[in-house]
């Protein structure tokens, strides 16, 4: 699923020209899909892969059979028959990239928790306040493959720890709160998972050499996208694409024809629409929807349909914002390539994102060394590359950077990294 999220990939070069190594960084992994797809939408491939194409023995040892596969759309398990050979050929690339056997089970062990940690379900209990777990038999296959206490993880899941005048409340949630806090660690542990896979590469992959000064970077980002139904996802691919066309503006208009005039080239000069305006709608400070969106985002009392208002309000004059004509919530952006309307529905959760820090603790004090590292501060690095070189007032102040800041950080750094480069330039339409 190449397109849900961008890859920076650096070819490093000796003076004789020989590839003598490589490095490679992500941005802006889709981690919504992993627990969520549309009507047209599929989860990414390596489920389906792993799923048809693991040894009977693993799926058993992993008790993957008879059960929903909650994680999957409907459509994507008939594919099952069909995709043990991709899962095969992934293997094998991932050997030859130089990760070991050990390693390998690892990221299936992690597949397998997650495929089990979207089946488990809740009930409200009808005469107490509680939550009840309905198939509490993956509930223990889980805390397995996690290597933690199975009690502690149906706490983990299920009930909220307060602070009130130096005592500790305990909470039971309902429970929708429990599937939002379910939902929230598969995320995380996927998003953690592929940023290991993603550093461990870069790792095997970097030259012995560390003066190599020629290099070729790939930057394969996702595209502009304007669905059915756009959310923050599409905000944050839109806005990182008017980043590209501003960066595409600079070296293909302004500073060509700047160096046409000190050449004295006799020429037509080139028209084109300046696109700073847009960007800083969606990102200046203090009030570009993406600060709005994080003033939200730390208000306790922040609503989806409250961040929609702010944002009419403040922009409905704005050339670039599309104001809707009755009270829906939804707002839009004309963007460089055309006008897109997006829904704030579930804009506040996916922009906090956040994994309470029960469970997060209970991970990190699993018995396996590989998956306690997943919930480390420096698998936290990994994941958002941007977090470790520039430290931004979001990032050293108590409260967790949502996922908006760590973007538009590591945007910037992709940026600037970019402007290091002479850049070419290959567009690809989709019909």
């Amino acid at each position: 699923n190449s397109s849900r999220f961008g890859k920076y990939l650096e070819l490093k070069f000796s003076t004789s020209g020989v590839i003598a190594g490589a490095s490679l960084s992500h941005y802006l992994l889709e981690k919504s899909r992993v627990i969520y797809q549309g009507d047209d939408e599929r989860n990414y491939h390596v489920f389906e892969y792993f799923l048809a194409g693991v040894p009977d023995e693993v799926i058993k040892n992993y008790k993957l059979d008879n059960i929903e596969f909650r994680c999957l759309a409907s459509h994507d398990k008939i594919r099952f028959g069909t995709r043990s050979k991709q899962w095969a050929d992934l293997m094998s690339a991932a050997r030859v990239v130089g990760f070991s056997n050990d390693e390998l089970t690892d990221i299936m062990s992690l597949l397998a928790s997650i495929v089990h940690l979207a089946d488990i379900s809740f009930e409200d209990h009808p005469m107490k306040e509680m939550v009840l777990i309905e198939n509490r038999r993956q509930l223990k296959t889980l805390a397995r493959i996690l290597q933690a206490d199975d009690d502690e993880l149906e706490d983990a899941l299920t009930k909220q720890y307060l602070q009130m005048r130096g005592e500790v409340l305990v909470k039971s949630m309902r429970a929708e709160q429990c599937a939002g806090v379910r939902d929230a660690a598969a995320k995380a542990i996927y998003e953690r998972n592929f940023a290991w896979i993603v550093s461990r590469i870069d790792e095997l992959l970097r030259p012995k050499e560390q003066d190599l000064t020629l290099s070729i970077g790939i930057l394969d980002i996702f595209g502009f996208e304007d669905f059915r139904v756009n959310s923050f996802e599409q905000l944050c691919i839109n806005f990182a694409n008017e980043n590209l066309q501003f960066y595409f503006n600079e070296h293909i208009f302004k500073l060509e024809q700047l160096s046409y005039e000190k050449e004295g080239i006799s020429w037509k000069k080139i028209e084109f629409e300046d696109n700073q305006a847009c960007l800083d709608l969606i990102a200046k400070r203090p009030v570009g929807i993406l600060h709005i969106l994080d003033d939200e985002s730390n208000f306790p009392k922040g609503t989806d349909e409250s961040f929609g208002q702010k944002c009419v309000a403040q922009h409905k004059s704005h050339k670039y914002f599309l104001a809707p004509k009755t009270k829906q919530p939804v707002f839009g952006v004309q963007h460089y390539a055309g006008g897109v309307w997006y829904q704030v529905e579930g804009f506040l959760d996916k922009n906090r994102d956040t994994l309470r820090d029960e469970l997060r603790e209970l991970i990190k004090s699993s018995s396996s060394q590989f998956i306690s590292h997943l919930l480390s501060e420096a698998a936290a690095a990994a994941a958002n590359p941007a977090s470790s070189a520039n430290k931004s007032a979001a990032q050293t102040s108590r409260r967790r950077p949502t996922v908006a800041a760590l973007f538009t950080e590591s945007l910037a750094s992709l940026i600037q990294t970019m402007s290091l480069c002479q850049p070419y330039f290959v567009r690809c339409i989709k019909p």
